[in-house]
């Protein structure tokens, strides 16, 4: 059960920050990328990295082995999703980001 939570987090971050597609970065094209980045930006460095490099820079599949262990990067990447599916979701963000329009 954990797993599937888990992988439907990062496929919906990936629709979040990518959009639907899979075969080309499209995050130029996301209406929502001053959201994106604001939402990415309150977290802490090592949610941000893993976010990076996982669905916005699209890094080598196994980037983390030069930080983490398999273990850590796991949890670490959870905790990455779960902020920002958080963040994403708050009245707060939604309210600073229409006043500077």
């Amino acid at each position: 059960m954990k797993k599937k939570i888990f992988k439907e987090k990062c496929l919906t971050v990936n629709n979040i920050i990518n959009g639907s597609e899979k075969d080309f970065l499209v995050k130029e094209l996301n209406s929502d990328t001053a959201l994106i980045d604001y939402a990415i930006s309150r977290l802490d460095e090592e949610s941000q990295r893993i976010l990076y490099f996982d669905f916005v820079y699209r890094s080598k599949k196994y980037w983390w082995r030069e930080y983490y262990s398999k273990t850590t990067y796991y949890r670490l990447k959870n905790v990455a999703l779960d902020k920002l599916l958080e963040n994403l979701n708050t009245d707060y963000i939604w309210g600073v980001l229409n006043e500077s329009d």
